[in-house]
């Protein structure tokens, strides 16, 4: 992976033109207030594609195989909506996902993590009924060094058949990827308009 690296005290910016960075990350509240969250996150380079779906196992596909899987696509390419700037990620260089943080981030991870997508969230709020888009937030953190992806070998079939088994029994209902798809396109939207207005 080639990259230009901007760095300041606390993070570096990596910006890598044949890579991409994206994450759909879903924060939901319940009616007592507490919180818990669900992520799919994407590092796409090449043909590869390695994905980090929260309670399970990280694999690595082919862009053709993720494009069959109806699910793994939704969020693919509502994480593609909901990312700033899909060829930075942000590395960290004095906290992690879990160095001073706060008890609800500590749920999120079981370990300390540095590398984090220029991305939105969605937050999902059953207690006041919304759905609504976050703009940039510190929360999604991949577990592994986005560069040592490149030389990462392909998940087995067994691996991927595993993963699928166990992956289909949390699909959510298609109402809800729907409202996610319409915020995400609602964000998307205002962003262009931003830019628009922003050039006149």
């Amino acid at each position: 992976m080639l990259s230009v690296v901007n760095t300041n005290s606390n993070f570096a910016y990596h910006t890598i033109g044949n890579a991409e960075f994206t994450a759909a990350f879903i924060r939901v509240i319940n009616n007592d207030l507490t919180s818990f969250y669900k992520y799919h996150l994407f590092i796409k380079y090449g043909e590869k594609v390695y994905i980090e779906v929260d309670g399970f196992r990280e694999i690595v596909l082919t862009i053709a195989q993720l494009q069959q899987d109806r699910y793994l696509r939704f969020y693919y390419e509502l994480a593609q909506m909901l990312t700033n700037d899909k060829h930075l990620v942000v590395e960290d260089l004095v906290y992690s996902s879990s160095s001073g943080s706060s008890d609800a981030e500590d749920q999120i991870y079981k370990e300390p993590r540095r590398w984090s997508p220029n991305t939105a969230f969605i937050e999902k709020d059953i207690h006041n009924d919304t759905i609504t888009v976050i703009g940039y937030s510190e929360n999604a953190y991949y577990k592994i060094n986005p560069y040592l992806l490149e030389d990462m070998d392909y998940s087995t079939q067994e691996d991927l058949d595993n993963f699928h088994v166990a992956y289909m029994t949390t699909y959510e209902d298609e109402n809800m990827l729907c409202n996610y798809y319409n915020v995400a396109f609602e964000y998307q939207a205002n962003l262009l308009q931003n830019k628009f207005e922003e050039i006149l």
